[in-house]
């Protein structure tokens, strides 16, 4: 048996489950959707599940559209208890539950409705039990702008009075488009934008975990795949904050600003901008806050990014990111070229060294010791090499890894079609049809590059991996099975171009 090649299969099998084995580990579990949470149903008018911590009955919300969503705000607490933005599959409710809403201060106080001094904005105002006027104002601005939460205290009195610390809570939960309900629990996480570290010139994009000791911030916020929810408030009017877990893991970050007196008269204003809405990557990036670092690219995020540029670009060109994917895919091929015909030639080689194969192992049946090195002279002397096959595939695996998360977290790619049945690039073929395809073209692959062997477990490993590779991709993105698609027909037709086994530019082995 030759060990070398079983040692080079095993190796690409090895490769095969430990990338299987990351995505699994990277996905999100599978899980129940956040309580509360208004799917798309709800937004055409289907009753929403009530929140368990909710009231029985919910507030009538103060509706106001803005330029880039439809919003409800609730008078008690005077919060952010509805955000429906209209996304290229439907309308999306970003507020999984209104009681008490995002933004919400002394959630118990009955604001009223005020006059507003801006644009786009919703005013309320309340007096709050130690005597001051609480006034919050909600400021929308156009796409690509930070939005604005006005907080405002008034001391009506001829005294001082106290102002006591006051909370902002991001959460609870976040809401999302309904094909990603299931997992959309174990997407949401606590993110922030902090300084850079002594020495260093980058602010430093991190998960906060709960029990943290607050530092300082750029921005705080709470995200999902599609979807983030970032505030800016001042840190020198907010003391820290802090990550709540409920019982359900549903994660919130409150913030907390700190006390502080009015002297009789006085008023005293904090300004909050935030950004509500999708991780749309060009948008985020052209806001020069550093919200982009929230669009994960996974381990390989250097890679994503400049495929997601490539992409968008290819996109201008083609109108379609379907065929955008397929011309990036054809410049990814012309990049490994040089690969893929070491490969070739690496697999013409050990084809024609399988014969001499046969008789050391006749030959040396009773020895392992001498047989092991007279194969190694053999490929040596040959120009043949077992793992040469595999540099090709190891290689694009940073690259595949990258693309999928760019198609799954990509906010442009969601929801865009190619052509006919697949609707949705980031979502799975719905009829399988790409990854059956892809499975056929794999098998007409491994055809052209087989090599002979007398190992007949060997041989039935080769051939079962088109299908094992056509189950891992049933339920991936469309656009991820439609670049292996491509790139196994682009290497078919190589193969199939430079397939002359007595050929000096298959190895050189004559």
């Amino acid at each position: 048996m030759d060990r070398n090649l079983i040692a080079a299969v095993a190796l690409s099998m090895a490769v095969y489950v430990g990338w299987f084995t990351y995505m699994e580990r990277s996905a999100p579990r599978v899980s129940a959707p956040v309580a509360g949470a208004k799917t798309d149903a709800a937004h055409a008018g289907a009753p929403a599940p009530a929140s368990p911590a909710s009231p029985a009955k919910d507030e009538p919300l103060v509706d106001l559209v803005a330029p880039h969503a439809t919003v409800g705000l609730n008078p008690r607490g005077a919060s952010l208890a509805s955000f429906r933005f209209q996304g290229p599959i439907g309308i999306v409710e970003l507020v999984p539950a209104q009681n008490p809403g995002f933004f919400a201060t002394w959630p118990d106080l009955q604001f009223k409705p005020a006059a507003a001094r801006w644009p786009h904005s919703a005013a309320f105002e309340a007096k709050h039990p130690g005597g001051f006027f609480v006034r919050k104002e909600y400021r929308f601005g156009d796409k690509g702008e930070l939005d604005l939460l006005h907080v405002e205290f008034k001391n009506p009195e001829k005294k001082p009075l106290d102002v006591p610390a006051w909370e902002l809570n991001l959460g609870p939960g976040l809401g999302t488009v309904a094909s990603e309900q299931a997992d959309n629990h174990g997407l949401m996480r606590t993110i922030g934008l902090f300084p850079p570290p002594p020495g260093k010139k980058n602010p430093r994009f991190e998960v906060v975990k709960a029990g943290e000791a607050p530092k300082d911030w750029k921005w705080l916020a709470l995200d999902n795949r599609y979807f983030i929810l970032a505030a800016f408030p001042a840190r020198a009017e907010f003391t820290g904050y802090e990550v709540l877990h409920d019982a359900a893991k549903t994660p919130t970050f409150k913030l907390t600003a700190a006390a502080e007196k009015l002297a009789p008269g006085a008023v005293s204003g904090h300004d909050i901008p935030f950004y509500f809405g999708p991780k749309d990557y060009p948008v985020l990036e052209g806001m020069k806050q550093g919200l982009e670092k929230s669009v994960d690219f996974g381990w390989f995020d250097w890679i994503g990014r400049r495929l997601l540029f490539v992409l968008r670009w290819l996109k201008g060109i083609t109108g379609n990111y379907g065929w955008a994917i397929i011309g990036l895919t054809l410049l990814l091929q012309v990049l490994l070229f040089p690969l893929t015909l070491k490969s070739i030639q690496s697999s013409a080689a050990m084809r024609k060294v399988q014969p001499e194969i046969a008789r050391l192992q006749q030959k040396y049946a009773k020895d392992p010791t001498r047989l092991n090195q007279e194969m190694m002279e053999l490929y040596r002397s040959k120009g043949a090499n077992p793992m040469g096959g595999c540099l090709p595939m190891l290689l694009q695996m940073p690259i595949f890894v990258a693309l999928f998360n760019t198609l799954r977290g990509a906010w442009e790619l969601h929801g865009s079609p190619w052509i006919g049945w697949v609707h949705d690039l980031s979502a799975r073929d719905p009829y399988y049809i790409l990854p059956v395809v892809m499975g056929g073209v794999m098998f007409v692959q491994n055809k052209l590059m087989a090599m002979p062997t007398a190992d007949p477990a060997q041989a039935k490993m080769m051939q079962f991996m088109p299908l094992i590779f056509v189950f891992m991709f049933l339920k991936f993105p469309s656009g991820l099975v439609l670049y292996w698609l491509t790139s196994s027909l682009i290497n078919s037709a190589v193969q199939y171009a430079l397939r002359t086994p007595d050929s000096d530019l298959q190895g050189g082995a004559k």
